[in-house]
């Protein structure tokens, strides 16, 4: 009896000397992100095509400059678009005003003036008549679009608006802004907040806050984020998201 007693009292003294580390289940490589796709995506075979291209190492199409342009679009609302690309990964982007308020020149708290009757649009649109309002940059695939409308005349700030972009199951960045647009003078970005990244891998900022605060004869005001990532099994690339305010109007900007 005594032995046996001696010989567990050994075996719980060799386990208690082995780290509590080794009986934990180590993540798989790409967990996280297979764990994001199965949650976005309920599509079974986009799933599988998705996972596929995970675990080979490869770029979805939503991420892929060489594709961006067969993205097709949904609209969410009149300011948030969805994107949907050929092998079924998806972007979603833009202006959210859902916890915004807005005032006129009195101070006063008013309705949305942003409104979908008020002159939205369309992507080339806004590139033929505001491109002098954007520097010129190397940047050439950058994206302008979205949320862009004109606020009538007269003079509206916004305070809380929510600018973001969100390629799923990889990586995201949004941030708040507050604006003016005066018919009658130059627009005006007065601040810009809550900046934030994700990423299923990892990421570092470049710069982010107000980078021209006001409108000019020339160039638009313009603020947000830039900043490097690197997606879970993925290269590092630089990207930002901007918001530009300028001739009365505001819309947002993205490198991805």
């Amino acid at each position: 009896m005594k032995k046996l007693m001696s010989l567990l009292l050994i075996i719980l003294l060799s386990l208690s000397a082995i780290p509590s580390e080794s009986f934990a289940t180590e993540k798989t490589p790409n967990e996280d992100t297979i764990k994001e796709i199965k949650k976005h995506y309920k599509n079974s075979a986009v799933q599988k095509r998705l996972i596929e291209k995970v675990e080979k190492g490869q770029t979805f199409d939503s991420m892929n400059p060489k594709k961006q342009e067969l993205g097709i679009e949904k609209e969410i609302d009149e300011n948030i678009v969805e994107t949907t690309y050929p092998d079924g990964s998806q972007t979603v982007e833009g202006i959210d005003f859902s916890e915004a308020k807005f005032y006129n020149e009195d101070g006063k708290e008013i309705e949305n003036p942003y409104t979908e009757e008020q002159n939205k649009l369309s992507v080339a649109t806004i590139f033929t008549s505001l491109k002098s309002l954007i520097e010129p940059t190397k940047a050439q695939a950058a994206v302008i679009s979205g949320g862009t409308k004109s606020s009538g005349s007269g003079y509206s700030c916004v305070k809380g608006a929510k600018v973001f972009k969100e390629v799923y199951s990889a990586y995201s960045a949004t941030f708040y802004a507050n604006w003016c647009n005066n018919s009658g003078a130059y627009d005006e970005i007065s601040r810009i907040y809550g900046e934030a990244l994700k990423s299923s891998g990892s990421y570092s900022w470049i710069s982010k806050g107000i980078f021209r605060s006001k409108e000019t004869s020339s160039y638009s005001a313009y603020g947000g984020i830039k900043f490097d990532v690197k997606p879970e099994n993925r290269s590092m690339s630089t990207e930002y998201l901007y918001l530009r305010v300028g001739s009365d109007k505001y819309w947002y900007q993205s490198s991805f």
